[in-house]
């Protein structure tokens, strides 16, 4: 099926900008610069644009309006059978070196009878494609309050997941990086904004032990309960695992992840999601408005629904496959025209996690 239905989130001024990469309205051409194998099945690819941006900054900076908002994917063209499929983007490691700002990562595994992930992982390094969005899959606006994430990502869904815990441990949600509808904005903004917020957060921790008061805690818990079928499928090496290795390095115990793999007999089942999820929490209830859920602002319309803000402080998300999203959430549906939530179902339905406190969101 073609996939054009997407979701813009910017202004056309600003995406004409010489800082920012994407056009909502046409394919941007990428060179594939990196071609890593992570699996007999599944390699990284690393993409740049071919006209960079001027002058470069961080890949944050960059794609700042996608980081700011939530998780984000980006179409792909096949331009042979011209069908386009969503994928999303692995977050960057700290440290990107010069020449690397405007790079996009993307973990694809070659399914059976997958035209699109065949067309991917033949690719080859100096190849050229096309990539649209970016496109919000789910919005982290007005959730600064949250304090528990669980994520249960299913192979390549771990790349939502680990954007997920990018953008809330990361301190992307900092007020100066929020779209704003209507907003026109000019350069990107320095990472001395970024630095001088979590300079603030390290003294008003320091003040509140001082005081004896509970620890400060700016940003929240994540675990991530990440299930794959072969143990090789882990990527024990290479992009993902150096992610991981990174957000663990710089957060501690905010940042957990639990790998399960069919072929060791570990599986995602109700004890374990029972296990991540902990005691029961308060209800939350995802904030609506007369006519149901309400969706983020964006200029080109609402192709999407996407939560502006979940009012208590748990969330649990699913991503992965669709038979993986089924049996873990239940079926997503059709609504309006549009593909919707659904109810909950599967393990989660009969764990009843959404009566126990857990916003319920299926990616």
């Amino acid at each position: 099926m073609v996939i054009f239905d997407y979701i813009a989130i910017g202004l056309w001024e600003y995406f004409n900008e010489p800082n920012y990469v994407f056009d909502p309205h046409r394919f941007t051409p990428f060179r594939l610069v990196k071609r890593e194998e992570v699996s007999e099945t599944a390699v990284v690819l690393t993409l740049r644009p071919e006209k960079l941006p001027n002058p470069a900054h961080d890949n944050r900076g960059i794609y700042r309006r996608a980081w700011a908002n939530g998780t984000w994917s980006v179409e792909f063209k096949q331009p042979q059978l011209m069908i386009a499929r969503e994928y999303t983007p692995l977050p960057p490691l700290p440290d990107v070196k010069k020449g690397e700002e405007a790079d996009l990562r993307f973990l694809i595994r070659k399914e059976k009878g997958g035209e699109m992930s065949g067309y991917l992982f033949g690719l080859s390094q100096g190849d050229v494609l096309g990539l649209r969005g970016p496109n919000v899959e789910y919005g982290f606006e007005g959730m600064e309050h949250v304090s528990e994430v669980v994520f249960v990502a299913g192979g390549t869904g771990i790349a939502s997941a680990l954007q997920a815990a990018h953008v809330l441990l990361e301190g992307t949600l900092d007020a100066d990086f929020k779209v704003k509808p209507g907003e026109v904005v000019g350069a990107v903004k320095s990472h001395m904004k970024l630095r001088e917020k979590e300079k603030e957060m390290k003294q008003k921790e320091e003040e509140r032990k001082q005081e004896g008061e509970e620890k400060y805690t700016p940003h929240p818990h994540v675990k991530i309960l990440w299930a794959n079928r072969r143990s090789e499928d882990r990527h024990q090496s290479g992009p993902v695992s150096d992610i991981i290795a990174s957000l663990k390095a710089r957060h501690g115990e905010h940042f957990y992840i639990e790998y399960l793999v069919d072929e060791e007999k570990t599986f995602v089942n109700e004890s374990v999601i029972q296990r991540a999820l902990g005691s029961p929490h308060e209800i939350v209830r995802v904030m609506k408005d007369s006519k149901g859920w309400v969706g983020m602002k964006s200029l080109f319309g609402h192709s999407k629904t996407v939560p502006l803000a979940v009012e208590k402080d748990s969330l649990l998300m699913v991503s992965g496959p669709k038979g993986f999203v089924e049996y873990v959430a239940g079926a997503k549906k059709w609504e309006n025209g549009k593909e919707g939530q659904g109810e909950v179902g599967g393990l989660l339905a009969r764990m009843g996690v959404a009566k126990r406190g857990w916003a319920v969101w299926k990616l």
